[in-house]
C-alpha cells in the first residue's frame, strides 16, 4: 500500500465506528464499506456513496 511508503494517509482514508459492531471504511471521498466486525469475523454489508449508505442504514437498522 502506498499509504505504508511514504508514511502519509491519503485524502479521504478512514474507519468510523457507527454502531456496537457496525464501522464504515472511506477508501476515496465518494467511496465508502460499511462492514460489521465481531472479534472473529469481517462481514461486509455495503459498498456505495454518502448518501446511498445512508439510504441503507435506513433500512438496515
Amino acid at each position: 500500500m502506498l499509504a505504508m511508503d511514504v508514511r502519509q494517509v491519503p485524502t479521504g482514508f478512514g474507519l468510523k465506528k457507527l454502531g456496537s459492531d457496525l464501522w464504515e471504511f472511506r477508501a476515496d471521498l465518494p467511496i465508502r464499506v460499511l462492514f460489521q466486525w465481531d472479534k472473529r469475523t469481517i462481514t461486509f454489508l455495503f459498498v456505495g456513496n454518502h448518501n446511498e449508505v445512508q439510504r441503507f442504514l435506513k433500512h438496515y437498522q
